[in-house]
């Protein structure tokens, strides 16, 4: 086990550690309680364990204090310190007979902790309970894992040096690459040169450009779309770039799930700490702020710390599900707040998107990675959901390492048949339209007239077939939506394309002309790729 004076790298994690410990508990408490009888240590990760920092309490009235009091502050300083994944051990030992960490205590420090100490003699003793309970037998080892607290200090703080770039940044992701079950888009990983800019994302990353050279220029940002679309990457690379180019010192980066759960546990504990650890923060950037909706009192302390950074002028960025003004059960003067940096909007990822990051992620995670033009076609039929792509890779992994060669499309599809064929989300009647129209090279205007010739005739049956199985909607909308005169020509069209399917009936002319099955197999593929 490395030591707090093992090497140079292990001194400055445990520097990091008192100081995030002094920020939360303050210079009093932390001398009363840190200055004498206690050591800390640093053990690094290895490829089967965390990284561990260590505090090492000479008494057992002492460790029972500290785990009582200060068990949350401690798990903070140390995710603070040494990362996310870093677990805490509180224990009962011996301190070992090395030079301690130097804590930069001044003559002035000593002589309060010495009033201190004073005032403390000078009080009454209290009289010794005799009340006949059984003492409870302590523990001497206590663990403190990293969930077991409430995560209120998920709070990235900007590395003093390169080499704690590198050890928070290409370690973390190096280390994530090689885990089979996790997506390498971990926030070490999600940086503007990983992000893949497209039509559907082209205004969010021009705002996240902007930011990232002038980071108040347009603040608050908000960036919001669906699930999957790349928020969280676009908050992050802001996040990376704030800590690496401008060297802000406390870039406060989590989710609103977190911030609430810190807000929550500051009630208890006390909220002059929490104000302080997010108002006098350089940056601050909250993912999913539509999880904040209805929780009034978290609500209010939210919209303070805002206007709190507004005034500084530090740079606030901010991503929900739909546009702030449109998230329900959210205040209008907190929603006009949100809205009044930039708002720029995301889209589920396009086929260019969804081809680039298959082809990465196939490239670096799988042993026998499947070929380019798998790729092209898997892509064309996934979702645009990046959470869903990685779960594909992860089959192409699987189904690689079982077979000990390059899986084929036909046993993705088999193994992940699921996941290829979830939609974006419903499927409407203008939908289904417009792939129908392209499939056989029509122009809406077309499919909607009362023309009965067969090329346009079939086509427009072919539709409302598919309306019929993919829409709630009723033959009465379907047939009006079409242009067609009554509701009974969506009944005919059913039993029509039915009967197609079976005799393997050809639709449309010249280059475009294909099988019934065939043409409902691509059409629905490109439904469900969005």
């Amino acid at each position: 086990m490395c030591r707090a004076t093992g090497c140079s790298d292990d001194l400055d994690v445990v520097g990091k550690f008192t100081e995030a410990l002094k920020q939360r508990i303050g210079e009093d408490r932390f001398r009363m309680w840190f200055r004498h009888g206690i050591q800390f240590a640093w053990e690094p990760a290895t490829d089967s364990e965390p990284a561990i920092i260590i505090v090492e309490v000479a008494g057992q009235f002492a460790l029972e204090r500290l785990q009582k009091n200060f068990a949350s502050q401690l798990r903070g300083a140390a995710t603070q310190a040494g990362g996310l994944n870093t677990q805490l051990n509180l224990r009962l030992g011996e301190i070992p007979k090395t030079q301690p960490v130097d804590l930069d205590f001044d003559d002035q420090s000593r002589s309060e902790e010495s009033n201190i100490q004073s005032r403390r003699s000078d009080r009454p003793r209290r009289s010794g309970r005799s009340n006949g309970r059984k003492a409870k037998k302590p523990s001497s080892s206590i663990n403190l894992t990293q969930t077991s607290f409430i995560d209120e200090d998920s709070v990235d703080a900007v590395p003093a040096d390169d080499n704690d770039i590198r050890a928070n940044g290409q370690d973390a992701q190096s280390k994530t690459a090689t885990s089979f079950g996790q997506s390498n888009q971990t926030w070490a990983s999600m940086t503007m040169r990983s992000f893949v800019p497209s039509a559907c994302n082209k205004m969010a990353h021009a705002a996240a450009t902007l930011v990232c050279n002038t980071p108040n220029a347009a603040s608050p940002l908000f960036v919001y779309g669906p699930t999957g679309c790349g928020k969280t990457h676009i908050l992050s690379a802001i996040a990376d770039h704030f800590r690496r180019e401008h060297r802000l010192r406390r870039v406060v980066h989590l989710t609103a799930e977190t911030f609430a759960n810190d807000f929550i546990a500051s009630l208890r504990t006390g909220i002059t700490g929490f104000r302080k650890r997010y108002r006098d923060a350089d940056a601050l950037i909250i993912d999913d702020v539509h999880f904040l909706a209805s929780k009034k009192a978290t609500v209010r302390e939210f919209q303070y710390t805002l206007e709190a950074l507004s005034k500084r002028g530090c740079p606030v960025i901010l991503s929900g599900n739909s546009n702030p003004v449109d998230i329900p059960n959210i205040p209008e003067e907190l929603a006009g707040r949100m809205a009044c940096g930039l708002a720029c909007s995301m889209q589920s990822l396009d086929e260019n998107v969804r081809r680039s990051l298959l082809g990465r992620w196939n490239n670096e995670r799988c042993k026998y990675p499947i070929l380019e033009e798998d790729v092209s076609e898997i892509a064309s039929r996934v979702t645009g959901d990046g959470r869903v792509l990685s779960g594909i890779v992860n089959t192409v992994r699987l189904l690689g390492e079982m077979y000990g060669r390059c899986p084929s499309v036909a046993e993705v599809g088999e193994m992940a048949g699921e996941l290829l064929r979830v939609s974006n989300g419903p499927t409407t009647l203008t939908a289904i339209e417009a792939a129908v129209c392209e499939e056989f090279g029509l122009v809406r205007e077309e499919i909607q007239s009362r023309s009965s010739t067969r090329r346009i005739q079939e086509p427009r049956m072919l539709a409302m077939f598919l309306a019929r199985e993919l829409t709630g909607s009723t033959f009465t909308e379907i047939s009006s939506h079409f242009g067609v005169k009554s509701h009974s020509t969506a009944i005919t069209a059913q039993k029509r394309v039915s009967q197609w399917i079976d005799e393997n009936h050809v639709i449309g002319r010249g280059r475009v002309a294909t099988d019934t099955a065939s043409a409902l197999k691509r059409i629905r593929t490109k439904l469900a790729a969005g």
